[in-house]
């Protein structure tokens, strides 16, 4: 039988619901420990990944992805790589952009499928993220 991996919340973040020995506690989500400061945008969380409802946004620089994400009230993070090498040829650069509810978020290992998520603090409901 293949194991379940148990939830855990995203570092700085801790589980709406502390009670000991709750098996259900991540369930209502996590919530941020450190207030949001005016002025800060994005939390920059390395070797994360999500789940696979994004937008794409296409021939973008990281300015603009960061951009498309702070225009849209909906945004909840975005993604960008530039995967362009000396042989490559074409755009070769990748914006990611999550809108809605963030599930299924984990820490990843090096080069297994992650990336630097930048998590948007603006708007965000800090008491239940």
């Amino acid at each position: 039988m293949k194991a379940i991996p148990m939830c855990n919340c995203l570092a700085g973040f801790e589980p709406t619901s502390t009670a000991e020995g709750d098996s259900s506690r991540f369930s209502r989500g996590c919530w941020q420990k450190k207030a949001v400061q005016c002025g800060d945008r994005f939390l920059a969380m390395p070797r994360t990944k999500s789940s696979d409802k994004f937008m794409l946004v296409v021939n973008t620089m990281f300015d603009a992805c960061a951009a498309e994400c702070s225009s849209n009230w909906s945004c909840v993070t975005y993604a960008y790589a530039n995967l362009r090498s000396s042989r490559s040829k074409g755009d070769m650069t990748r914006c990611l952009v999550w809108t809605g509810e963030l599930v299924d978020t984990q820490k990843a290992g090096e080069g297994l499928g992650s990336d630097t998520l930048h998590l948007g603090l603006a708007g965000l409901d800090v008491g239940k993220h």
